[in-house]
């Protein structure tokens, strides 16, 4: 399938300025007098743009070029000569024959038969946008760092990449054919040479919740439990006109100071042979502990039970210091659960220690 324009994630200037600024030390914005802009990225990803080659005219051909062209063609190579800054970013870059087996399966012979695929009003058909976001992570991880910790998926300004882990490393993507042929975590960030490029996985929702109709849907198709509340004033997951994009469903411990509230929001019952992945908004503000997320198989609504409840392992983002920062959230459905009945609860606690704000909007059960 040659068209991409599906993946529908673009990215602003600033992303772009403030990813690639971050992963030489060394770089400075006076360092960029008289350099094209081609070679600042070049100077950016460092010594990582090793060169293989040369071209008939006796240029050198550098391993990642194609990375650069593809930044280029996105029209974001100008606007990196900007203010370095000082955010912790990884960026997966792939090789010059990662790109030529995507542009291959995607059918074309080469990339300027790509470039040459355009619209009637002369758009490109292929979203560089939505790719070269793929490849950003919104956070500086290191090889080992993903090796070894817990989370399902990595957030990148394009999608969620999952990350699953096997006793020889991990998998991105879901593409075992993906590997990390070298890192370079000295600079202000991380780079990863990767083997094959990553597009923004694909996902058909069963099931979509936007919370349009909250007042409605919460008490009745979702149901409100409060196991404990302290404090009458907090908020045991009430509709919020604060959601993603209309209202949404927030919780929140804080009254007159951080007070002990836990309350559930349990889902409907769900019957979908392929179901295997949860994707929701969330945001969330100040301090507190994170929220839980709970498969059951089987509730009549009353009583919890959470010894027959399977706790699923999601690594929440941190709270924003500031209001509406939202981030896409998505878990794999455990395997005992794909095929069978089930409901989905999201647990809110706080305590008199801290009272984290949490809101939850556009939920959906699909097939990745």
């Amino acid at each position: 399938m040659k068209i991409l324009n599906k993946f529908k994630w673009f990215l602003s200037l600033g992303v772009f300025l403030v990813t690639f600024s971050c992963i030489d030390e060394n770089f400075d914005g006076e360092t960029t007098e008289g350099l094209s802009g081609r070679e600042i990225l070049i100077n950016i990803l460092n010594e990582e743009n090793r060169q293989i080659g040369e071209d008939a005219d006796g240029n050198p051909i550098g391993e990642l070029d194609l990375f650069i062209e593809f930044v280029e063609e996105a029209g974001f190579i100008g606007d990196l000569a900007g203010t370095r800054t000082q955010d912790q970013l990884t960026i997966f870059v792939p090789t010059n024959n990662a790109f030529a087996i995507s542009i291959a399966t995607l059918g074309y012979n080469n990339l300027d038969q790509l470039l040459a695929d355009r619209d009637e009003d002369g758009n490109l058909l292929f979203d560089f946008e939505s790719i070269i976001g793929t490849h950003i992570a919104r956070t500086s991880l290191t090889a080992q760092q993903i090796q070894e910790k817990d989370f399902d998926a990595i957030a990148t300004f394009g999608a969620n990449i999952p990350v699953n882990r096997t006793d020889d490393g991990f998998i991105l993507n879901r593409d075992e054919d993906l590997s990390v042929v070298r890192s370079n975590d000295t600079g202000n960030g991380v780079v990863h040479v990767i083997n094959r490029a990553m597009f923004p996985p694909t996902f058909s929702a069963l099931f979509e919740e936007f919370f349009d109709d909250c007042e409605n849907v919460v008490g009745n198709t979702w149901l409100r439990i409060v196991a404990e509340q302290e404090n009458p004033s907090s908020e045991p997951w009430n509709c919020s006109n604060f959601g993603f994009e209309g209202a949404g469903v927030r919780a929140n411990g804080f009254a007159s100071g951080a007070t002990v509230l836990d309350a559930f929001l349990v889902s409907p019952q769900f019957s979908f042979s392929d179901a295997n992945e949860i994707r929701f908004q969330y945001e969330s503000r100040f301090s507190g502990p994170a929220p839980e997320l709970y498969i059951i198989e089987e509730f009549d609504g009353d009583e919890i039970n959470l010894d027959d409840w399977t706790r699923v392992n999601v690594s929440f983002p941190a709270p924003a210091g500031g209001n509406g920062v939202w981030n896409p959230v998505a878990v794999e459905i455990p395997a005992a659960f794909q095929g069978g009945n089930f409901r989905v609860a999201f647990r809110y606690r706080s305590n008199s220690d801290g009272a984290r704000r949490v809101t939850i909007d556009d939920f959906q059960v699909g097939v990745q």
